[in-house]
């Protein structure tokens, strides 16, 4: 490999990969983006919104803009006060409309963008565990289809408390030949169920209850032995794919920022794994530029996809 392409390689991601790491990505919508462009609700949070109520004046606080589209909606409804809805239950109908719109978007990215996705990600030597920031099942279905299965298999964690209520964590495996899986995780919520979709500041909220008590879980000794998307993001070596992390990912980065506090003592810091992302610019000021290492270094977005499916394949 010349030495000025290997420059563009975080070294750190270069020894990973020469080791034969597990990697746990998080994969946002610019995986979407990268195959159908921008002008699309599977890519753009804008659009998604604006399809609802074009009236909507968007803040880029996206949690926030959500709660004002139900707020709007519910508001809008007709005079007969027999057919007024309450808040919650417009939000239900709301997301009634989203899985259902999300799910037609989907069939026609597949049916006519299939090619252009970045597939080579899923490759079960390099990744262990994908968490998708997306509704959608996209993901799913082109991983299956690279390991010649017809569908992924719904499975879930279950954690017990005798303080709190159990938890129970979905996820979906696709198995590969020679016992190889990845495992997708949804903890924003999935097309598949309206009544779990995490979009506004309330919902999010909520979470953040979950991801602490996930925490817990994964330092016990009784539940060491049972995975979850939070185990799997503390403890493997992560890349953020086609996510800015942006503020609004409250629920992530408090388990990045618990991550972070795991391994801050000077004895702990050596098993602490590196977090990588894909980005195109430096940004000193970023928290993200404080938090997470740069995966290559004087490409584009589309170089950069290309590049790790190349390092993917060896």
């Amino acid at each position: 490999m010349p030495s000025e392409i290997f420059n563009m390689i975080n070294p750190k991601f270069q020894n990973l990969i020469s080791q034969n790491s597990k990697f746990t990505i998080i994969l946002g919508s610019g995986f979407h983006r990268q195959a159908i462009g921008a002008n699309s609700i599977l890519s753009n949070w804008e659009k998604l919104l604006n399809q609802y109520n074009s009236d909507l004046k968007l803040t880029g606080f996206y949690p926030l803009d959500y709660e004002q589209l139900v707020v709007q909606r519910t508001g809008k409804q007709e005079d007969e006060k027999s057919l007024h809805k309450a808040a919650n239950e417009m939000e239900k109908i709301i997301s009634e409309e989203i899985c259902f719109d999300l799910s037609c978007a989907q069939e026609k990215a597949i049916k006519f963008s299939k090619k252009k996705y970045p597939k080579g990600i899923f490759n079960p030597k390099k990744v262990s565990d994908i968490i998708s920031l997306n509704f959608d099942t996209t993901a799913e279905a082109l991983c299956s289809e690279l390991a010649k299965v017809k569908k992924p298999i719904n499975k879930s964690s279950k954690f017990h408390s005798a303080k709190n209520a159990d938890i129970e964590v979905p996820y979906w495996e696709v198995s590969f030949a020679e016992k190889e899986i990845i495992r997708f995780w949804h903890p924003h919520g999935l097309m598949l169920d309206k009544e779990n979709l995490t979009l506004g500041l309330r919902e999010y909220s909520k979470r953040i209850q979950t991801v602490e008590r996930l925490r817990n879980y994964s330092k016990s000794e009784n539940q060491k032995e049972q995975i979850s998307w939070y185990r799997q993001l503390a403890h493997n070596p992560v890349l953020i794919l086609g996510a800015e992390m942006s503020k609004d990912e409250w629920d992530i980065w408090f388990a990045l920022v618990n991550r972070e506090r795991n391994f801050a003592k000077n004895e702990n810091i050596q098993f602490k794994q590196p977090i990588f992302q894909m980005r195109e610019c430096e940004c000193k000021n970023d928290a993200q530029h404080e938090w997470f290492e740069p995966l290559f270094t004087g490409m584009n977005f589309d170089e950069q996809w290309k590049k790790l499916e190349k390092l993917f394949k060896k």
